[in-house]
């Protein structure tokens, strides 16, 4: 209904990409979010969420283009650069990650996402049991009530045995 009483809205066009979204209707989530940031270029959330909205769709490269335009406007943009991050993770492109999650902890130290991400690639990946240990400690000292703070406990327990 917003986005009939207000075409030229980007919050309508927005809120009606973000409802679609969070319904799982991620094709029209994609849709009304490129709308929202043609009428609003500079639009940071529209931007996370297109890219959200565009990784859910499998279209990845697209995905990196919304982030990497959120960052053009903000640098310091830290949920872009975490974005980037697991994108890259997910992919298997273990430097790249680890470069967007350093970006983030560059503007926001206690990141726990970051410190989380980038303890799984020093644990795994590329094997470095001494950073491993050093982000996983971080997550558990700057956000203890961490989604994945079990998982975090028990890296630490392996890595200190």
């Amino acid at each position: 209904e917003a986005t009939v009483r207000a075409p030229a809205s980007p919050q309508a066009w927005y809120g009606l990409g973000s409802a679609h979204r969070f319904g799982g209707g991620f094709t029209e989530s994609v849709a009304a979010l490129e709308t929202a940031v043609t009428l609003d270029p500079e639009y940071l959330s529209a931007w996370m969420e297109l890219g959200i909205a565009r990784a859910e769709v499998g279209d990845f490269d697209a995905a990196r283009d919304a982030w990497t335009e959120a960052l053009r406007i903000r640098p310091s943009y830290c949920k872009a650069h975490n974005n980037l991050g697991s994108l890259a993770y997910r992919r298997g492109l273990w430097d790249e990650a680890r470069r967007e999650l350093q970006s983030t902890l560059a503007y926001c130290p206690t990141d726990p996402i970051a410190h989380y991400m980038l303890g799984e690639i020093y644990f795994g990946p590329r094997r470095d049991p001494a950073k491993a240990l050093l982000h996983y400690e971080r997550v558990v000292a700057f956000e203890p009530q961490f989604e994945h703070i079990g998982r975090v406990k028990e890296r630490i327990l392996a890595l200190t045995r």
